[in-house]
């Protein structure tokens, strides 16, 4: 190459070679030049909810696998970093966070895709409610949540349904769920069997804590 010239591309195939020097396969390097990277999903709706208490912040970096372990959620807004973006989470841009947060964390970054950017998805997914909900459920499970000062409101269970002896500060999450909060409210959020089975997983877990955390305290 003779980086003096520019020239521009779309993409072209390259060789991928180990440590060793051994040929371990191609990959196909883009141009992301005009494309909307997938930013724009938490670039606009930033309004604090109607009561004026957001619900926590999501900080993150870049959009790229390289910057991942930049994303997090958290209650307070406590580690703003140079070059980063930390977001106010509230009912307005719930779902979109909860989409970028999803996408960007379910797949692993690596030494060979740490540069590749995530896009902006096709205007589709703004009517894939199943879609939606699944991102929601694995936001809601994930371990990149802190929750650790203030109010906790990512809880996806009532006090009854986890056997809780204590009411909790915050029921935001099971009326997101159940079509209380949404814009088109009583209509209960759908979700996939296999993030059935996860919220079913998670039931379990908080259970057990519940009980153990009642054993600890006698």
């Amino acid at each position: 190459w003779n980086t003096s010239k520019e020239k521009k591309f779309k993409s072209f195939n390259t060789d991928i070679y180990d440590d060793k020097s051994n040929f371990i396969g191609n990959k196909k390097i883009y141009s992301y030049d005009n494309k909307k990277l997938i930013s724009v999903l938490i670039e606009k709706k930033k309004n604090k909810l109607t009561n004026g208490i957001s619900i926590g912040h999501m900080s993150s970096s870049g959009n790229d696998f390289q910057n991942q372990n930049a994303l997090f959620i958290e209650n307070l807004e406590k580690r703003k970093k140079a070059g980063g973006r930390n977001t106010i989470i509230s009912s307005a841009n719930f779902i979109n966070i909860s989409i970028y947060f999803a996408v960007r964390k379910c797949i692993k970054s690596t030494w060979l895709n740490d540069r590749d950017q995530f896009l902006c998805p096709k205007p589709k997914w703004k009517k894939d409610k199943e879609f939606q909900n699944d991102c929601l459920a694995f936001t809601l499970f994930n371990n990149n949540i802190d929750i650790k000062y203030g109010t906790n409101h990512w809880i996806p269970f009532t006090e009854n349904e986890i056997n809780a002896k204590d009411k909790f500060e915050s029921n935001f999450m099971t009326n997101y769920i159940s079509g209380k909060i949404s814009k088109n409210k009583n209509i209960k959020l759908e979700f996939s069997q296999e993030a059935k089975k996860l919220f079913d997983a998670g039931k379990e877990l908080w259970i057990y804590y519940h009980k153990i955390n009642e054993k600890f305290k006698k």
